[in-house]
């Protein structure tokens, strides 16, 4: 045990003395304000610099690293430095293409996980990449109203909540065996929850809830009791009805314009073929996606049709509270 106290006190020791090196203390009251270029740090120079700075914020720090690779490296040094409630990340694909096919629950967990940190306005780090920073996010009081808890006391609409669960990112399903499924079935919703080790059973009687249980996805049988569950978006890019529809209008809008283009440049340029085509290649790619939206289907990767989406350009700096700090 004295080893072990020794080994926190020469942590955190070491941390403070870097801290208050010549060099940095003139930077710590400057952060509320401004700019600021720090050159000359390397390796796990700022890792150290980072950590410091954790501690003399006192709001949450924003740390955008070059590209994927670099930003993993970052957190593995941080993650060596810091506890698990400090750190976070906000993980986006360098090539926008390779998301829907390359990001697991983890990652979108991970995700999730970040924004909603940030808007706790609490000490700790968030690292992301450039690609990160110039991703299109809900607004931000579509993100604080898209979670829910559910105890005792509630009272639950099924058809309601499955439209509000939908909106959230989850998939609808006969029955619950992974990560961001859910299931209705009468009184009895069935959700998994992302960031839940087991999947919750909620029971009702009515609309009043009977009994809230954790059970196994793999038999189905019911575990324990509890007395609320919070259940959080299952995905960072949300879309109820509505958004849905009006992005649904902004595509065809954009179909349109294609469309006439192509006829004017079908009578113009009879030889321009490979633009022609290209053209009404996207014509039917979109009207088949306007098509799906109309119906409520998305494709499992939002990000595709951001823009048209969140014409808010919302990203992760709206997320930050006041005096957070951003690290380049």
């Amino acid at each position: 045990m004295a080893e072990v106290r020794l080994l926190l006190w020469k942590k955190t020791s070491f941390t403070a003395l870097f801290a208050d090196a010549p060099e940095l203390r003139p930077l710590w009251p400057q952060l509320d304000y401004g700019r600021h270029l720090l050159t000359g740090l390397t390796g796990s120079a700022k890792t150290l610099l980072i950590e410091a700075a954790i501690t003399r914020v006192g709001h949450p720090l924003l740390v955008v690293a070059s590209d994927r690779n670099h930003a993993e490296e970052l957190v593995a040094d941080l993650g060596n430095r810091l506890a698990a409630s400090l750190l976070y990340q906000f993980a986006v694909d360098d090539v926008l293409s390779l998301e829907a096919a390359n990001t697991s629950l983890d990652e979108r967990n991970d995700r999730i996980g970040a924004l909603n940190f940030l808007l706790s306005d609490q000490q700790g780090v968030v690292v992301t990449t450039l690609a990160g920073l110039r991703r299109l996010l809900p607004p931000v009081a579509d993100w604080r109203h898209a979670g829910l808890t559910i105890g005792p006391d509630s009272e639950v609409d099924p058809a309601a909540l499955g439209a509000q669960l939908v909106a959230s990112g989850y998939r609808r399903d006969s029955l619950v065996s992974a990560p961001g499924q859910f299931a209705i079935r009468g009184g009895i919703i069935d959700v998994y929850p992302l960031d839940r080790d087991n999947p919750v059973r909620i029971e009702l009687f009515d609309t009043e809830v009977d009994s809230i249980r954790e059970f196994d996805a793999d038999n189905q049988r019911s575990l324990d009791s509890v007395d609320s569950v919070t259940l959080p978006p299952a995905n960072d890019m949300l879309a109820d009805e509505q958004r849905l529809n009006a992005t649904a209008d902004r595509i065809q809008r954009a179909v349109d314009l294609t469309d006439a283009a192509r006829a004017a440049g079908t009578k113009a340029h009879a030889d321009g073929a490979d633009a022609l085509d290209a053209n009404a290649a996207f014509v039917q790619r979109a009207s088949r996606l306007v098509a799906d939206l109309r119906e409520g289907i998305v494709d499992g990767n939002l990000a595709n049709y951001a823009a048209a989406l969140y014409p808010e350009q919302t990203t992760i700096t709206d997320y930050l509270p006041a005096g957070a700090v951003v690290f380049f």
